[in-house]
C-alpha cells in the first residue's frame, strides 16, 4: 500500500511538472507568435493603400455603359476597394485575432495530451469496472451533436461580433478624427446619435 500511494504521489508530482514545462514553452511560443502577428499587422498596415473617399473608376464606367445601353462585362479580376482593411478591422485583427492565435498555440499541448489521458483513464476504468465503464463514452456521444451545433453558433455569433465590433471602431475613428470639424459645424447631437447606432 505504501508503494502506491508513493507511486501516485511521485506520478502526480511528474504530471504536475510536464504540465508546468508545456506551460512555460507554451507560453513563451505564444509570446513570441504575438509579438510576429502583430509587427505583420503593423507592416501591413502602414504598407496598404487607403481607399477611403476613391471613387471606383470600374463601377463608373459600367454605370455609363449601362446607361448608354451596353451590357457590361464581368471583370474578376479588378480588385473592390471596398476589399481594404479600415482602421476598425486592422484594430480588431490586434486585439482580438492576433490574441486567439496566441492563445491556440499555447493551448496546443491538448491536442496529444486529451488522448492519451483519455486511453490511460478508461484502461484503468475497464479494469475496475469492466463494460459498464464505457458507460460514459455513450453518454459523449450522445452529446456530441448537440456539442457540434453549439459551436457552429458560437462561431457565427462570434463573427457577427467581430463585424459590429469592426463597424464600431469604424465609427469612433471617425469621429475622433473629425472632433474640430464636428465642434466647429455644432454636430454633436447627430455624432453622438451615429456613435450610439453604431
Amino acid at each position: 500500500a505504501y508503494i502506491y500511494a508513493f507511486l501516485t504521489f511521485l506520478c502526480t508530482l511528474l504530471k504536475a511538472e510536464a504540465d508546468v514545462q508545456h506551460l512555460r514553452f507554451g507560453r513563451r511560443a505564444a509570446t513570441r507568435m504575438h509579438v510576429e502577428l502583430m509587427a505583420a499587422i503593423y507592416h501591413k498596415a502602414l504598407k496598404r493603400q487607403d481607399y477611403s473617399g476613391i471613387i471606383d473608376k470600374d463601377k463608373t464606367k459600367e454605370a455609363a455603359d449601362k446607361k448608354a445601353g451596353f451590357k457590361p462585362v464581368e471583370n474578376s479580376t479588378s480588385e473592390d476597394p471596398k476589399a481594404g482593411a479600415d482602421v476598425g478591422n486592422i484594430v480588431n485583427l490586434m486585439a482580438v485575432h492576433a490574441n486567439r492565435i496566441a492563445m491556440m498555440v499555447s493551448g496546443a499541448y491538448f491536442i496529444y495530451r486529451a488522448p492519451f489521458e483519455i486511453i490511460i483513464a478508461t484502461t484503468f476504468l475497464y479494469n475496475l469496472l469492466g463494460l459498464s465503464a464505457f458507460a460514459g463514452f455513450v453518454v459523449l456521444l450522445a452529446g456530441w451533436p448537440l456539442n457540434s451545433f453549439l459551436t457552429k453558433r458560437s462561431v457565427r455569433i462570434q463573427k457577427g461580433i467581430s463585424t459590429t465590433r469592426d463597424k464600431h471602431m469604424a465609427g469612433l475613428n471617425e469621429l475622433i478624427g473629425a472632433v474640430k470639424f464636428i465642434k466647429f459645424f455644432a454636430w454633436e447631437d447627430r455624432w453622438i446619435q451615429q456613435a450610439m447606432d453604431a
